[in-house]
């Protein structure tokens, strides 16, 4: 069965490293991008993986935090809605074939 997942997740330019950096802060994981198209294709990648790696270990996946909460907390910061449509049930030997 085919799920969609949607997650908040804030994209902000990180000076430092001079890239867009994206933080998915509900589930730990953060990605970049040398443009905001080349991150946010990043922060989808990142999201289908770690959910799939989630699935295929835990069988569950955390539930987001609402938009509007992570929008209340990251003001200066734009705020997008990442999508992953994963297949709970195709996960064998996905995280073995991330790893070779």
């Amino acid at each position: 069965m085919t799920r969609q997942y949607l997650f908040p997740a804030v994209l902000y330019f990180d000076k430092e490293n001079d890239k867009y950096s994206v933080a998915f802060y509900d589930l730990d994981i953060f990605t970049e991008g040398s443009s905001v198209e080349e991150a946010f294709k990043s922060a989808k990648e990142f999201l289908y993986t770690y959910i799939k790696c989630s699935l295929h270990i835990n069988g569950d996946i955390e539930k987001a935090t609402s938009y509007v909460v992570v929008k209340n907390e990251h003001q200066a910061e734009i705020v997008l809605l990442v999508d992953s449509d994963n297949d709970e049930s195709d996960s064998s030997g996905f995280v073995e074939d991330i790893f070779e």
